[in-house]
């Protein structure tokens, strides 16, 4: 009878390469005032993109730092944000590609950080500052007297937001002239000299840090392979592996195109230098048969005045919403998505005497249904020839969700007679995995719309709202890679006094979804042969290598050698294939080693 198959096709994602990567990063830390130390630095990783090249992978992601120093002159820690730094990197992949069935997956990670300080100390001196000597009874730090919190900026009409930043950075520039001058001349308080030489003998205004940064990256291609669940025959022996796989049920591409977007520039602008972009804030809905991708393209837009020729940069955000069709999705589907920027290109345009840039961008937006699929699948044979293949796979951990229940106080700056309409987003989503655990951050952003019940004007507060959450994924660990996603469910406002009123409370229901996967390593077999079956050849005079006291039905041992296998043993001791197979019926035949032992039947007539 012959060897029958039973076989299964999945398409599943192939890693092709798996790279993990340290970057160390030196940046120098220049701030605004004197510091004694630095007592932390809030270092995050934010924007994570990546785009696939012939061998590479480029990976780039955003650099955000928060810098909290102990001030020399007040004594109080206080807090700098640094400017966001956009970093790239090349991890190159044998066998990378551009094209539609190629994917990839990026984790990036914090390693270390260590700060410290990299100019010369300033020593206070005790002498006269000529025209500046301060009261000994001035006991206020006029640094924060300066501070934007209070003083001129509270003067100004805060509509007005070019008067706001002036207002900020004169501000700004004035508590860091005071602060420095007040730590050279030392005129604060009554303390004593010796004792406040002591604390402000070293302070610096530089620093440096040193990142260590760990980027993981996966390159994966849909793979289609036919796997054998099911083998018939005479005198085979199979083995089967029960495995869990994720299957590509349906997979989808659209490309969008955002080509009459119009950005208001400065009157005095001469030309536009370039334009960076970048994905953010991406929301992903299920619907049946469908999936809609919801996000903005982010724009750094680097233009050249006309007077000063300096280069400046204005942000824009332009949102999109794109539907892809997946037979077979529903509202509780696993479902992933990845969008490319394709193309961007830029020009300055003047209409009505006003000038714009208007930008030309083309997405690639794809997405794939993903199905768990439970296999026994076959890994060996006894008794038949088998071709085996081994490939690397990105199978699912574990796939979870949960709700969250976030409410707050909301205090509108003038009465309100109601509130109309509320519109929600979800930003800035970061994932931790801790042992069987995904720690999960992320901003409610929020745009309440309200009439004021002093002139009916419809007026906007935006309020942001911070949460973490975690969700409880059986066998994640920390070097595993997490897609994560969510959705505002419901939110709504409403007033905790009688109307109008300034005091309201908010209630809104998130949800938060994460999916982890893992690298595994999966060997099967491809195909099946049967072992021939070889005419018995005439019996020789005498056997080299064989027992003469070798009784039929008995066996004797043999140590295979160099070039060895079941048929040329066979052949050699005059029995047949099929006859050393059955003798030795827990040893594979298509993997025999050198120096193995390995029972042989004694041919008849022998003894």
């Amino acid at each position: 009878m012959p060897i029958q198959l039973t076989t299964r096709c999945l398409r599943v994602e192939g890693v092709l390469g798996d790279v993990r990567r340290q970057i160390n990063l030196v940046r120098d830390i220049d701030l605004p005032c004197p510091a004694r130390h630095i007592e932390s630095v809030d270092t995050k990783v934010k924007n994570v993109e990546y785009k696939i090249l012939p061998n590479k992978v480029l990976v780039e992601f955003t650099l955000h730092r928060q810098v909290y120093y102990v001030d020399c002159c007040s004594e109080a820690v206080m807090e700098f944000t640094l400017p966001d730094e956009r970093i790239r990197e090349f991890i190159n992949i044998n066998g990378a590609r551009p094209c539609d069935d190629q994917t990839a997956k990026v984790k990036v990670d914090i390693e270390y950080s260590e700060t410290e300080p990299i100019d010369q100390h300033r020593e206070r001196h005790h002498h006269h500052h000529h025209g500046r000597r301060r009261d000994d009874d001035r006991r206020d730090d006029d640094c924060r007297d300066n501070d934007c919190r209070d003083g001129d900026c509270r003067d100004y009409d805060y509509r007005d937001e070019d008067c706001r930043d002036d207002c900020r950075d004169d501000c700004r520039d004035d508590c860091k002239d005071d602060c420095r001058d007040d730590c050279r001349d030392g005129g604060y308080g009554h303390h004593d000299h010796d004792h406040d030489h002591h604390e402000h003998d070293h302070c610096h205004e530089k620093f440096q840090q040193t990142l260590i940064i760990k980027v993981h990256a996966k390159l994966m291609e849909t793979m289609e392979i036919p796997f054998i669940t099911g083998i018939q025959g005479e005198n085979i022996f199979p083995y089967f592996d029960i495995i869990c796989i994720d299957n590509v049920v349906a997979s989808g591409r659209e490309q969008y195109n955002l080509s009459d977007s119009y950005i208001r520039l400065p009157d005095d602008t001469k030309k536009v230098k370039f334009v960076d972009a970048e994905i953010r804030d991406v929301e992903k809905k299920v619907i049946p048969n469908k999936v809609i991708i919801r996000g903005k393209l982010h724009k750094q837009i680097y233009f050249v005045e006309e007077c000063s020729g300096e280069v400046k940069e204005t942000p824009a955000d332009v949102p999109f919403s794109v539907f892809i069709h997946l037979d077979g999705a529903c509202e509780d589907s696993n479902v992933t998505t990845d969008i490319d920027i394709e193309y961007l290109d830029s020009e300055m345009v003047v209409r009505g005497g006003q000038k714009f840039v208007k930008e030309t961008a083309i997405l690639q937006v794809s997405a794939k249904l993903i199905e768990p699929v439970t296999l026994s699948v076959l890994t060996g044979v006894d008794g038949a020839l088998v071709e085996t293949q081994t490939i690397i796979i990105e199978n699912n951990v574990g796939f979870g969700c949960r709700q969250v229940n976030i409410m707050a106080d909301i205090t509108t700056p003038l009465p309100a007679r109601k509130v109309s309409w509320i519109e929600t987003h979800l930003r800035d989503l970061t994932s931790e995995i801790i042992p069987n655990k995904v720690i999960v951050k992320g901003v409610l952003e929020k745009h309440i719309y309200y009439v004021s019940d002093c002139d009916d004007r419809l007026r906007a507060l935006t309020v942001r709202e911070p949460f973490t959450e975690f969700i409880h994924i059986d066998g994640a660990t920390d070097d595993d890679i997490v897609d994560l996603w969510g959705r505002v469910e419901f939110c709504d406002v409403e007033a905790k006094e009688s109307k109008p009123a300034c005091h309201w409370r908010q209630t809104a229901i998130v949800e938060i979804c994460a999916q982890v996967t893992q690298s595994q390593e999966l060997t099967f077999v491809t195909a099946v042969q049967e072992i021939e079956v070889q005419p018995e050849p005439e019996p020789e005079p005498e056997v080299e290598g064989v027992q003469e006291d070798c009784p039929p039905g008995t066996t004797f041992d043999y140590t295979v050698a160099q070039g060895d296998t079941m048929y040329r043993i066979a052949r050699a001791h005059n029995v047949s294939t099929n006859a050393v197979v059955r003798a030795n019926p827990g040893v594979n035949p298509n993997n025999l080693r050198v120096g193995q032992v390995i029972q042989v039947p004694c041919p008849g007539g022998m003894g």
